[in-house]
């Protein structure tokens, strides 16, 4: 009997070895032959991750606060680091960007299997049936698409650990099932995905829904009303006060985003492409298809739920899914728009794309799918299965296998392998095989040889990788760390390169256009060499950085009125330009390096400046008006985040900018703080193009003094005559806040913890 767990685990080995050993198949070009996947969002968006987490552990570097992303950004705050996420710590700790994205992604595959695995035994299925519906969804072609972000992969593979949990707290009810809940949930919002998070939560919320009219809630001494509701909200409580330190910097970069006002769906695929997508796995270049399950066969073993007679359990989680896909079709559907009209969804204004859902659902088919296995297999096991029963499933099959039909005839795709169809029709035909000869105990075992046919001939071949030599440190990042003094200047983006991220991973120019992405230190790449720049593949950028980028382009196609000098590419320090084409200006000087066009900005200025002429401004809208219509070197400055610390008596404007009113005799610089020896001959302000942020405060001679917000993207601090020590520093409230609440929850815990274990030790 005391082997009886183990002997549990060691017969479910050989079944969680399966994926373990797809994941292997998968990136062994990676593991063991020195190439990397290059599709997505991979090199613009992932290498970058794993870069700051590198350099968080091995060089202590903070990550509150980064200058190398949109010319200043709370970039902790923006959560897609995933500094807390143990998965992000362990491999930014052992591996380089490049194999550690790919080892990232090997390991999340597994970790999502693993959990998916466990809520299939969570719901009674057997072994067979578990791991098919974990390789459903891990290996959908919908979870293998978002291997290009690690961000997003990160989050997904916990959804289906907190589902198991979930589970396990409505089975019971009690304070530690409630803390392992919490604590899975903390790890998805650490994952660093707010979407994954709100579409988890929601998938949840739909699936408790059944239960709470199945009868099933008080039907113990242990699961009543209030148990659920005190061991819930200790659950909600516990997560909240864990995770503060992500989501109070979170909310406040929120409201100062170009999001705070809500966003509309810039990401949206007809209902024909979505369909496709769900029923086939096909090598198409045309972007007609948006990637689901990928397969027609699997969408057949999941509809066969319908067959069975449903739980409240299978009911929950068959609404819940279904909800997920409408959410995931977004205006292909008419009652999305009711939905985001009416706010009747908390939050979805807020998220550029709603197709993460699709991926969120895929869980609940997945899990659907196992569950039809395993009743299936089930069906044999009784004494006597009556003719009428049997007669009944088999109708009831049969007509769910011509809706299939009927459905890819009416969504029709040239080039579907024809393995999509053999596996299909086949299994229909081995279901009724087995019914007939009474051996549907073998049917789980079949299908699950057919998904790992599938998986092997056509979801694995298209994962494309490359060479890793292709992250070879690029001419142009070569060129610009050769001179010291270009460190302080920006290099920008306004090329078409964001492509990259769009591209089919069929593409014959895939590995071309992710080249010249690099080449150009297309945003983020610039990160891996520490090179600023004024974009990022980021979510959240500022509001006042977005308001300024019309204005920037023209100033770089030469179209703006502003004179060299008073240009906001100037003020900001943007040297190095990346275009398309040659724009008609002689402001700009060509650097052509690797077949992309370069240009250099001469007149930039470095990132800390001096200015005795200046104005004031009202508002960053009027800020930017001022600069437009400004002539001559004018310092625009906006009123700090608190109004109260307004300094008042300023001095008046000089008529002309003094540039030489502040020398400055020792600085010390880093991504978090500026400190410096200065002499100013007369009042002055200290300029350092680097965005203002709540937070950023400033002291002279030890005494506190007020940043104001300038030239829009810009802090400056007032410097009186004479000679000063002055400290510029980011300590964002929003995060020391967190942090005490995530202390204080752990702290709280930990006396719970000591407590329950010495209680029950004297009993």
């Amino acid at each position: 009997m005391r082997n009886e767990p183990g002997r549990k685990y060691l017969t479910s080995l050989p079944y969680l070895l399966i994926p373990v050993v797809l994941a292997t198949w998968l990136y062994a070009p990676a593991l063991f032959f020195g190439k990397t996947k290059i599709f997505g969002d991979t090199i613009i968006h992932s290498l970058s991750v794993i870069e700051f987490n590198r350099k968080m552990i091995h060089e202590g570097i903070s990550p509150l606060w980064t200058n190398l992303l949109f010319g200043g950004h709370p970039y902790f705050a923006e959560g897609q680091g995933g500094f807390f996420n143990p998965l992000n710590f362990m491999v930014a700790l052992l591996f380089n960007p490049v194999i550690g994205q790919n080892i990232y992604n090997w390991l999340t595959t597994i970790i999502a299997a693993l959990g998916m695995y466990g809520l299939c035994r969570q719901l009674r299925c057997g072994r067979a049936a578990s791991t098919f519906g974990a390789l459903v969804v891990v290996f959908s072609s919908y979870w293998l698409q978002y291997h290009d972000n690690i961000t997003v992969s990160g989050a997904m593979c916990y959804i289906p650990w907190v589902f198991l949990f979930f589970e396990r707290w409505i089975e019971h009810p009690v304070v530690k099932s409630s803390l392992v809940l919490a604590v899975s949930v903390s790890l998805l919002i650490f994952a660093g995905y707010p979407q994954a998070f709100h579409g988890t939560v929601i998938y949840m919320v739909v699936r408790l829904i059944p239960t709470l009219f199945s009868g099933y809630i008080g039907s113990r001494e242990d699961n009543s009303m209030r148990q659920y509701l005190l061991t819930g909200l200790g659950a909600v409580t516990v997560c909240i006060g864990l995770t503060a330190v992500q989501w109070l910097p979170l909310l406040e970069l929120a409201a100062l985003s170009h999001r705070s006002g809500g966003t509309d769906i810039i990401f949206q695929m007809p209902l024909d492409g979505i369909l496709r997508g769900f029923l086939f796995t096909i090598s198409e270049e045309e972007n007609l298809i948006f990637r689901g399950l990928g397969s027609i066969f699997i969408c057949f073993v999941a509809s066969l739920s319908l067959t069975i007679k449903p739980n409240y359990r299978i009911i929950g989680h068959m609404i819940a899914s279904v909800f997920l896909i409408v959410l995931g079709m977004g205006y292909s559907l008419p009652v999305f728009e009711y939905l985001r009209k009416y706010s009747i969804i908390p939050g979805l204004m807020y998220f550029r794309g709603v197709h993460l859902y699709l991926g969120i659902g895929i869980v609940g088919i997945g899990l659907l799918a196992s569950v039809a296995i395993d009743r299936i297999q089930r069906q044999a096991a009784g004494p006597v299965n009556p003719c009428k029963r049997k007669i009944i499933f088999m109708a009831g099959t049969t007509i769910l296998f011509l809706m299939c039909i009927g459905l890819v005839l009416r969504i029709r795709v040239e080039h579907v392998a024809i393995i999509q169809y053999a596996s299909f029709i086949g299994a229909y035909v081995v279901l009724m095989i087995f019914i007939f000869a009474k051996k549907q105990k073998w049917f789980g075992h079949v299908m699950l040889a057919f998904i790992i046919v599938e998986i092997a001939v056509l979801r694995i071949p298209p994962v494309p990788f490359s060479d890793a030599k292709l992250f070879e440190k690029p001419h142009l990042a070569m060129y610009i760390q050769a001179n010291s003094q270009n460190r302080d200047f920006k290099i920008m983006d306004i090329t078409n390169s964001w492509i990259v991220g769009l591209q089919s991973l069929w593409s014959p120019r895939l590995e071309a256009e992710n080249s010249k992405a690099f080449m150009r230190l297309f945003p983020s790449t610039n990160v891996l060499w520490n090179i600023p720049s004024m974009g990022a593949c980021l979510a959240l950028p500022l509001a006042r950085q977005q308001l300024i980028q019309p204005k920037m382009q023209m100033e770089i196609m030469g179209t703006d009125s502003n004179p060299p000098g008073t240009r906001l590419i100037d003020y900001l320090g943007v040297r190095f330009l990346s275009l398309e084409s040659i724009p008609k200006t002689s402001d700009l000087k060509p650097l052509i390096t690797d077949n992309i066009i370069i240009m250099e900005n001469i007149y930039a200025a470095h990132r800390i400046q001096s200015f005795t002429r200046y104005e004031l401004a009202n508002s960053a809208e009027d800020a930017l008006n001022r600069l437009k219509q400004s002539k001559k070197p004018t310092l625009i400055l906006e009123p700090p985040f608190n109004k109260k610390e307004t300094i008042k008596g300023l001095p008046v404007s000089t008529a002309i900018n003094i540039s030489n009113a502040l020398e400055i005799s020792s600085s010390k610089i880093t991504n978090v703080e500026y400190e410096f020896n200065v002499h100013a001959r007369k009042p002055v302000w200290l300029f350092i193009a680097d965005a203002n942020y709540p937070g950023w405060q400033a002291e002279i001679d030890g005494h506190s003094t007020p940043v104001y917000s300038a030239q829009v993207l810009g802090k400056a601090v007032f410097v009186p005559s004479g000679i000063h020590k002055i400290t510029v520093e980011f300590k964002p409230r929003s995060f020391m806040i967190g942090l005490f609440l995530m202390f204080l929850t752990l702290l709280i815990l930990l006396i719970f913890g000591i407590h329950h274990v010495y209680s029950k030790r004297f009993i």
